[in-house]
C-alpha cells in the first residue's frame, strides 16, 4: 500500500512535499527520492538557473511570437475610412504618427515584454513575470480599442456635420495586434512551466508511471 503521507519530490525543483501528488510551482507528479532523474536525464535547468537568451521552453516561444505579432500588425492596414468620393486607408504605424499617438504603446509593449524575457531567464524568474506581462498586454489591447473608438466617433462627426455617409471597417493589422495582445496574455500565464513533452526520458517515464510504486512494503 502507498503511504498517503511519504515524502515526495518535484522531478524539475526536487523540493519534497508530504501528503501531496503535484508539485505546486510546475504542476507535475510528485515521485519518490530513488526515482529522481539526474539533471543530464531531464536535460532541463535548474528552478535558479538561467537559460540561454534564444531558449524557447518554458512558454517563451509563444510570449516571443506575440511580441512579434504586435510589429507586424503595427505596420499593417489599421483601419479604412470609405466616404462618398474616396476611400482612406491607415496603418498603425501611420494613425500613431499624425493621429492617436497612444498607439505607440503597442511595439512598445512588445519591447518590454522582450526585454523582461531577455533579463528574467530562469524558471522562478519566468513565473515571477506572470503578472507584469499579463499586465501589458492588457493595456495594448486597451490602446487598440480606444483607438478604434476614436476613429469611429470622428468619423461619426464628420458625417453628421457635412451630412455624408461614411463607415469604418477595422484592417487586418488591428486584428492581428489585438490577437497578439490576447495570445501575450495567455502564453505568458504558463511561463516558467516545465514542457512536459520536451522532457527526456527519466521525467517523461516519471509522468506516466502510476503512483502505486511510491512506498511498497
Amino acid at each position: 500500500m502507498a503511504d498517503p503521507n511519504a515524502l515526495l519530490f518535484c522531478p524539475f525543483c526536487r523540493e519534497c512535499f508530504e501528503g501531496e501528488k503535484e508539485c505546486p510551482d510546475h504542476e507535475l507528479v510528485l515521485v519518490p527520492f530513488t526515482q529522481l532523474p539526474s539533471m543530464q536525464e531531464a536535460s532541463l535547468p535548474g528552478d535558479e538557473e538561467r537559460v540561454a537568451p534564444y531558449d524557447l521552453r518554458f512558454g517563451r516561444g509563444w510570449v516571443f511570437l506575440s511580441a512579434a505579432l504586435m510589429f507586424v500588425g503595427f505596420m499593417l492596414r489599421f483601419v479604412t475610412a470609405t466616404y462618398p468620393d474616396q476611400e482612406l486607408r491607415a496603418s498603425g504605424f501611420a494613425i500613431a504618427t499624425h493621429q492617436a499617438a497612444n498607439l505607440w504603446m503597442v511595439p512598445a509593449i512588445a519591447v518590454t515584454a522582450v526585454a523582461i524575457l531577455l533579463r528574467r531567464r530562469s524558471p522562478w524568474e519566468m513565473r515571477a513575470s506572470r503578472v507584469a506581462i499579463p499586465a501589458l498586454a492588457i493595456v495594448a489591447l486597451t490602446s487598440i480599442g480606444y483607438t478604434l473608438y476614436q476613429i469611429w466617433r470622428g468619423a461619426s462627426d464628420v458625417a453628421e456635420r457635412v451630412g455624408v455617409e461614411t463607415s469604418v471597417s477595422i484592417g487586418e493589422g488591428a486584428v492581428t495586434m489585438a490577437v497578439a495582445a490576447v495570445l501575450m496574455v495567455a502564453s505568458s500565464l504558463r511561463l516558467g512551466v516545465m514542457p512536459v513533452d520536451r522532457v527526456a526520458g527519466g521525467v517523461e517515464r516519471l509522468q506516466e508511471g502510476p503512483l502505486e510504486r511510491v512506498d511498497e512494503r
